[in-house]
């Protein structure tokens, strides 16, 4: 998670000692800080150390749930008073401020943590000491105890850690209280209200009508966020939720599934054919909850589902501290208002027994985390609703509904926003009660007083007020023209308490269960309604109160009817046909799509952007079908249409092998209500086409092979490693291929100079055919040399063309990245990164054939003062560059020489020909040319070179050597905005023809330049150019921004596309003139996601490859 922040604004550095700081990376990143309500927001992860590996794969992954018992917690009434003096054994031997935190890593502590119990050491100051009590389900997020001299003193220390992205306070949360009522009360009006006891008839939800079209499924989990669930209650124990990944394996191959629900609840294990494998060990004359906790034979003490929670059979006690009473699992009720909120959303049904909820059959999730005084903390509030996520998310439990009957006002943390949300994201509803006014009992206006979590501005979430039985909102419940969603009966609520008992209260706590009970009733008879569905439903479902208006956002009382029936459904879509690719040489595939839906999907808005193919482990590749219009078969409410797909390269072939995934696009197809359907995975087609020449990567580890030249690329333990693969295709003479897909391939295997690929850097060395290498994109698959040598070595006469790949965190004399050494090497889609060399290439040195296209070269560098340089690329061969960006590398050569060039060292014997290319925030600390040098023949078209720095030498942005006549010249080229000792911009023999822009162009060049636009020292031409950012393409640019001398300035050129893949018309009349900006790009505008196509492939790649630039060496 990348959150570097850069600005638009550029800063001219007046001395030299400003400029020869330029060349310190770490000096390039700017942190920001930003304060959210109670909750600091720090400017996200420090920057990436490229020699530190990310935690190895060997070791076993962090369980971001794991709790350490022996740490003292702090007493819930004590969690806000943190400055105050705390018992001895809690506070410690000093008396220090003691509180505990809820605190997010940035994402690179994260994943470079080996344990959770030694993330202090992230944290710890030299006075301030913290103890990890638990992690909360997320990743990075764990909650602390923090000592220090004072709560400012801690929170300054969090506030200035790089490791923390964001820390806040761990509050007291409250359940919200039930209300004494009339004991004879034993009518349940908010179910059904026929005008008793001078009621308003039909002030109610509906329910019994409701029931008519269904009455809940087992297969629904409601998860209950509060006081626990008495889960051995007459009325409730059937409907308890049941772990079906914790039954022991003994049982569960044992067991009958009584009602062939493909599930095992506590109505099969009360079922007679099933009694010999269960016990009531309490006596109480069925099997609940409580009898599999109690019995060795259940309670085994065995992580059964491997979650990480043991015996977890229905739900985690998350309470912790003094006085909890019941074990981590065992989330019992020792209050009573989570089992009367229970009961209300699922009270058996049609029992003849007690109550009924509104659903009569559904499975009841006990997430405890309030205590015998209805209060509970923030983190374990966190922690409750991301254990339903990771249930639902990894382990097939079908979650749907979390009710919240409890909050606070003011009490906001972004933590718990976050995972309410990622809840959402994963098709869980949150409905959450409004709360139940001041301190005198009357409702409270949440738009101006927040009320969390309600009032979290979160998509999933429903935000309930309480009705009386007349519809009239009841005078205890809070409202809110736009914070409050929804209102449903809450007084006088009838409803299961624990120890067999039923009792009547009032609250938007009674109120909340029924929105969650009809939720879930919904959720049941449309098993794929999605959480946005579930929400429109209850809202556009319920009744219209007058009321209402004005308090509640829809001015609405919940009907269950209503939101059964209720027209805000998208059509359905499935997949009815696909066939796998067995043989290469087919161009397209068709998929046969069906839709229905109850309206009638609108057919106008059928297209060809409806569907999205993709391949697991290529994140960057999307392939999009076109439609077949003429093959629709049957009417507009059901019926079958055919999508074309054409291969990725003309042909499907070999290197296209693997399982392709079909989705339905977001909003696409529309029906005659205009709503529209979400993105949902339709299924799966399958290419394999042998070919003995494609290799596929399966392992990301480093491992050589077995047996060269064998044709099987694996390794001893049968894995096709890259280096495995490499070696083979090496042993293979001929055009090879390997695919390899997403992921980071990690070179371990120590040894330099050997040119087999056995030891060190991976060496190309087939002088017969070409070796492609093809990745999964540049910002997803990642060749890290982990230091131990260069990434990638081609020998002479050797072919390699790589795509789609990054080469990073090289290290050897010469080439860091990739060394072409007479061989011929093309690079499209690649990055090289990282990288660093003693001499000359901190990123690729070439003597041979170069082409590089669409290609980012960054953040390379070299080392040696004495040599030539080339930060970025030194060549001394053919180099061909085009719609690439060469950006914030840097040399230390050319120190006592003519030489430097912090992104290009062209030298004596290279060629080098730039076209629509970027040179931006390069250095050369030493020597001439912070973008470039050359002293062998270089041509330039399109290029934009600005924002380099020489500090100790000549040419800023470029420079060409004094001492050789070889030919140098750039045409429609932006060189302006760098900064050097002497002649800022340029320097040397470089001629410029027409079309180009000099911001500081020099009386003492020794050639009389063609140029339209030439700034001069005392007045220097400002390109007016934009950041250096993703504008549309592969690769980032500078865009001239309105009004910059440089639009519609360009001359005789035949450029088709410019670095931002737009095209360049030409201007009417004389018809040699272009109406296009001098430099690689045109005009500004605006994209956030970059675009390369390859054939009928597109790749995506983001700007997280582009770090705070902008903020390094930018001058205009």
């Amino acid at each position: 998670m990348s959150r570097r922040r850069t600005s638009g604004a550029s800063v001219r550095p007046q001395t030299i000692s400003q400029l020869a700081r330029l060349k310190n990376r770490n000096a390039r990143l700017r942190l920001r800080y930003e304060l959210l309500e109670q909750r600091y927001l720090l400017a996200a992860d420090f920057a990436e150390d490229l020699a530190a590996p990310p935690a190895s794969s060997s070791v076993a992954p962090i369980t971001w749930f794991e709790t350490f018992k022996e740490v003292e917690r702090i007493s819930l009434e004590s969690l806000s008073n943190v400055d105050s003096t705390l018992a001895p054994e809690v506070a410690g031997p000093l008396p220090l401020a003691t509180g505990e935190w809820i605190v997010q890593l940035t994402d690179g502590a994260a994943h470079r943590l080996r344990t959770l119990s030694n993330a202090d050491n992230l944290l710890d100051s030299s006075a301030i000491d913290f103890t990890i009590i638990s992690g909360l389900g997320i990743d990075g997020v764990m909650l602390v105890r923090g000592q220090g001299v004072s709560q400012h003193d801690i929170e300054t220390s969090l506030h200035e850690n790089l490791h923390v992205e964001s820390f806040s306070l761990n509050k007291l949360l409250k359940g919200q209280a039930t209300l004494p009522n009339d004991p004879d009360f034993v009518d349940m009006t908010n179910l059904n209200n026929v005008g008793q006891f001078g009621a308003t008839a039909d002030a109610d939800i509906d329910a019994a009508e409701a029931w008519d079209l269904e009455v809940g499924s087992s297969s629904v989990v409601v998860g209950v966020i509060d006081s626990g669930i008495d889960v051995a209650h007459p009325d409730l124990y059937l409907n308890i939720w049941l772990n079906q990944g914790e039954i022991p394996v003994s049982k569960l191959n044992s067991l009958t599934d009584t009602d062939s629900d493909g599930l095992i609840t506590f109505y099969d294990l009360n079922a007679s054919v099933n009694a010999s494998f269960v016990r009531d060990l309490n006596t109480n004359g069925y099997i609940d909850a409580v009898d599999l906790l109690q019995d060795p034979l259940w309670g085994d003490g065995v992580d059964t589902d491997d979650n990480g929670f043991i015996d977890d059979f229905f739900g985690w006690n998350f309470r912790t501290g003094v006085g909890e009473t019941f074990a981590k699992n065992d989330p019992r009720d020792s209050q009573g208002h989570g089992t009367h909120v229970a009961g209300t959303i699922g009270a058996v049904g049609n029992n003849a027994s007690g109550v009924v909820g509104v659903n009569w059959k559904t499975s009841l999730m006990s997430l405890k985390f309030l205590d015998q005084n209805n209060q509970g903390d923030t983190a374990a509030a966190i922690a409750a609703v991301n254990y339903a996520t990771m249930m639902r998310s990894e382990y097939e439990t079908n979650v749907r509904v979390l009710n919240s009957s409890w909050g606070q006002p003011g009490g906001y943390n972004s933590t718990l926003q976050q995972s309410i949300s990622e809840s959402g994201d994963a098709g869980i509803l949150f409905v959450a009660a409004a709360g139940n006014g001041n301190v005198l009992g009357q409702g409270v206006d949440n738009n101006l007083t927040p009320f969390y979590p309600a009032s979290y501005d979160v998509e999933n979430i429903v935000a309930v007020a309480a009705t009386n039985n007349k519809d009239q909102l009841a005078p205890f419940s809070n409202f809110g023209q736009t914070a409050v969603d929804i209102a449903a009966p809450g007084v006088g609520t009838l409803s299961t308490l624990p120890g067999a008992r039923f009792e009547s209260a009032n609250g938007t706590s009674m109120a909340t269960p029924l929105v969650s009970g009809v939720a879930a009733l919904l959720a049941a008879h449309k098993p794929d309604v999605t959480v946005t569905e579930l929400k429109a439903a209850l809202l556009q479902g319920a009744d219209s109160i007058p009321a209402l208006d004005g308090l509640i956002a829809s001015g609405r009382r919940l009907n269950a009817l209503g939101a059964l029936t209720a027209p805000t459904f998208a059509p359905r879509v499935s997949l009815q046909s696909v066939s796998p690719i067995t043989a290469s040489g087919e161009y397209t595939k068709t998929i046969t799509v069906r839709y229905t839906d109850e309206q009638g999907v609108n057919l106008a808005t059928l297209g060809d952007t409806d569907i999205l193919v993709t391949r697991p482990g290529f994140a960057a590749l999307e392939l999009h079908p076109t439609l077949d219009a003429a093959t629709i078969d049957g009417s507009n409410k059901d019926f079958t249409v055919e999508y074309v797909i054409n291969a990725p390269r003309d042909t499907w072939q070999a290197i296209d092998n693997g399982t392709y995934t079909i989705s339905l696009k977001f909003g696409e197809v529309r029906n005659v209500k205009d709503i529209a359907t979400s993105r949902q995975v339709l299924g799966t087609f399958a290419v394999d086409i042998a070919d003995s020449t494609v290799f596929f990567v399966n392992s990301t580890d480093d491992a050589v092979d077995a047996s060269p030249g064998d044709g099987v690329a694996q390794d001893a333990s049968g894995r096709t490693t890259l280096r495995a693969a490499i070696q083979e295709a090496n042993a293979t003479p001929g055009d090879n291929t390997i695919v390899v897909p997403d992921g980071q391939y990690l070179l371990t295997i120590q040894g330099r100079n050997d040119d087999a690929s056995a030891t060190g850097d991976l060496d190309i060395n087939d002088s017969v055919g070409t070796l492609y290498i093809v990745g999964g994109g540049n910002s997803f698959t990642f060749i890290n040399a982990n230091q131990i040598d260069r990434v990638v070595d081609v020998r002479p006469n050797a072919s390699l063309s790589l795509e789609a790949i990054s080469l990073r965190n090289g290290f050897s004399d010469n080439g860091g990245g990739l060394r072409n050494e007479g061989g011929i090497v093309d690079l499209r889609m690649v990055s090289v990164d990282g990288n660093q060399a003693t001499t000359d290439g901190g990123g690729i040195h070439s003597t041979g054939t170069l082409t590089i296209n669409q290609s980012l070269v960054h953040d390379n560098e070299t080392l040696d003062p004495l040599a030539n340089g080339g930060g970025g690329i030194f060549n001394d061969g053919e180099l061909s560059m085009s719609q690439s960006t060469v950006y914030d590398n840097t040399t230390a050569g050319g120190f006592i020489k003519e030489g430097g060039g912090g992104g290009l060292f062209n030298a004596l014997n290279g060629n080098a020909d730039l076209s629509v290319s970027t040179f931006s925030g390069n250095v050369s600390t030493n020597g001439d040319g912070g973008g470039f040098f050359t002293s062998g023949t270089l041509k330039g078209n399109h290029l934009t070179i600005s924002r380099n720095a020489a500090p100790l030498g000549d040419g800023g942005g470029a420079s060409s050597a004094t001492k050789y006549p070889h030919f140098s010249a750039i045409t429609n080229t932006i060189v302006a905005g760098n900064i050097s000792a002497s002649h800022f911009d340029t320097s040397g023999n470089i001629g410029r023809s027409s079309g180009v822009l000099i911001g500081i162009s020099s009386d003492t060049s020794p050639l009389a330049f063609e140029a339209e636009l030439l700034g001069s020292i005392d007045k220097p031409l400002d390109a007016m150019l934009g950041p250096l950012q993703f504008n549309g393409f592969a690769t980032p640019s500078h865009e001239p921004l309105p009004g910059s001398p440089v639009i519609d300035a360009a001359n005789g050129n035949s450029i088709l596309l410019d670095q931002r893949g737009v095209s360049m018309p030409q201007e009417a009349g004389d018809g040699t003139r272009f109406a296009t900006a001098i430099g690689s790009a045109g005009e500004h505008t605006s994209s956030n996601i970059s675009t390369a196509v390859n054939g009928n492939i597109i790749y995506y790649f983001f700007s997280r490859e582009l770090k705070s630039h902008n903020t390094t060496t930018g001058v205009t």
